[in-house]
């Protein structure tokens, strides 16, 4: 039981994380795409993405992250959206957010 259920969790991780890499790699702009991913994959690659952008938006232009509104997620609920507000504000960082689920991090002023 413990194993399959590890294994399955793993199964999906990598499954997430080779989406996100197709979706993001050649990406060449300012946005980062969350879809299919976790909340935890996606809180992760968020941070991953404002390090390397020195925290904020690099050279002032904001960056782009594309939650979603949760139009994919059992029961239609948006898990990655709110997770995502929560925790930009606990960070501080300043973003805007329109209907579709799409954020804009205002780079540091």
């Amino acid at each position: 039981g413990r194993e399959y259920m590890a294994e399955s969790k793993a199964v999906r991780r990598d499954a997430s994380v080779k989406a996100f890499v197709g979706r993001n790699s050649l990406s060449g702009r300012e946005e980062l795409d969350l879809h299919g991913l976790t909340v935890p994959a996606a809180l992760e690659a968020v941070m991953f993405a404002l390090t390397e952008r020195g925290g904020g938006g690099g050279g002032g232009a904001p960056l782009v992250v594309v939650a979603g509104r949760g139009s994919h997620s059992a029961g239609h609920q948006a898990r990655i959206l709110p997770a995502l507000k929560a925790f930009l504000s606990s960070r501080g960082i300043d973003f805007s957010v329109d209907s579709s689920g799409t954020f804009l991090l205002h780079p540091p002023r």
